[in-house]
């Protein structure tokens, strides 16, 4: 091959191999083009997601819809669900700080004879036939909602303001709150309060609130100091009221359904479980004996019952007698059977309470969690006693 014609043959083989090459980097274009639209789109689907939790996150903290919700109209004052979760909660929690104390580490059990369980859903609780536990807490709060509010109003029309010294420990109560903050890890006092009290919570609202229940209070204590009621005008008024001015003299008994237990499953760490069919068995047991107990006319005959019943002769002083209790702290299920006045000496009746609860199915089912033994000697010194 001439020398020419091999010049040729490298210019056609370069020529070659650069289109080859220019195809290879035209590919490799092409494909880090696809991939960078690829890594953009990736990037703005991360990006609105990021927007999407964090714009939902806000919305939820900001409280803008508990703002906006009207949850009680008082006179001409719509009460927003910020504020009556302040009213609900601080009832809540002022209530079993109550029950705690008066009755100690056996709060749980007592709480029970009422048909509460504080460690299940309120809602899911009866307190009444056609009310629930969270109706009764929702009530109250709206009530005393009610009262801060049109006491406020009265206040504010004939000039009262709150004293130097309640302001001073208002003031020092609501300065508290960043220090609440930081002991229990919150970033912020609003932090803090949403926690507490759910969203939309924050200083702002919740220092209105404070400082309007002050008022509210100190108004009242005020004004009940001054008022001044001849022994006329109350006699007047509690002329047909007998019931809820007269006292009540009765003896507490509590048998606890667990005294009736047997079986159940112990676990590593010494917890004993048991079955519906164990606990229901346990409830027939105490209501039959409950049901067993003798017509009783004087305490000595009661614990005289209680301890044939138990075979201890301990279990008579656990039998409480009350003297002259007043009518609205006795027991609602039975103080209206206890005031009839139709009873008579030796009057003997047993009342199941009943309790709606809901099953692991979702379905509501009714049980008798304990019974009302009820004996009366002269009216109005009733006795009753209470079986669990």
């Amino acid at each position: 091959m001439s020398a020419s014609a091999k010049k040729k043959l490298r210019k056609e083989e370069n020529a070659a191999l650069l289109t080859e090459k220019q195809r290879r980097e035209r590919k490799e274009a092409r494909s880090l083009k696809i991939y960078t639209w690829i890594f953009v789109a990736a990037i703005v689907v991360i990006l609105v997601a990021t927007l999407a939790i964090v714009g939902t996150n806000y919305y939820r903290n900001s409280g803008i819809v508990e703002k906006h919700t009207v949850a009680a109209v008082i006179d001409d004052y719509e009460f927003n669900s910020v504020e009556m979760s302040y009213y609900y909660t601080d009832l809540l929690n002022s209530s079993l700080t109550s029950w705690k104390n008066t009755y100690g580490d056996s709060m749980q059990f007592y709480l029970s004879l009422m048909g509460l369980d504080i460690t299940q859903p309120l809602n899911a609780q009866s307190y009444t036939e056609n009310t629930t536990w969270a109706d009764y807490f929702v009530e109250s709060a709206v009530e005393q909602a009610k009262s801060d509010y049109l006491l406020c109003k009265q206040a504010e029309a004939e000039g009262f303001t709150l004293s130097a010294e309640t302001r001073a420990e208002l003031d020092a109560s609501i300065n508290n709150l960043t220090l609440y903050a930081s002991i229990y890890g919150y970033a912020d006092v609003d932090a803090y309060l949403r926690a507490m009290y759910g969203p939309g919570s924050n200083m702002e609202s919740y220092s209105a609130y404070a400082e309007k229940t002050a008022l509210a209070t100190e108004y009242y204590n005020d004004h009940s100091e001054n008022l001044q009621i001849d022994d006329a005008a109350i006699r007047e008024y509690e002329a047909d009221k007998f019931d809820e001015y007269s006292s009540f003299s009765y003896a507490n008994y509590a048998i606890n359904y667990s005294d009736f237990l047997t079986g159940g499953t112990e676990d590593e760490n010494g917890t004993v479980t048991y079955s519906d069919e164990e606990k229901d068995a346990a409830r027939a047991a105490a209501k039959a004996a409950a049901d067993s107990l003798p017509t009783c006319s004087t305490v000595e005959e009661l614990q005289a019952a209680i301890v044939d019943l138990t075979g201890s002769e301990d279990a008579a002083s656990d039998c409480t007698v009350v003297t002259d209790a007043l009518y609205s702290t006795i027991g609602s299920d039975y103080r209206q059977w206890l005031a009839d006045s139709s009873r008579k000496d030796g009057d003997f009746f047993v009342m199941p309470i009943e309790s709606t609860i809901t099953n692991d199915d979702g379905e509501e089912i009714t049980i008798v969690n304990s019974s009302w033994v009820v004996m009366t000697t002269t009216r109005p010194l009733p006795m009753s006693v209470i079986f669990w």
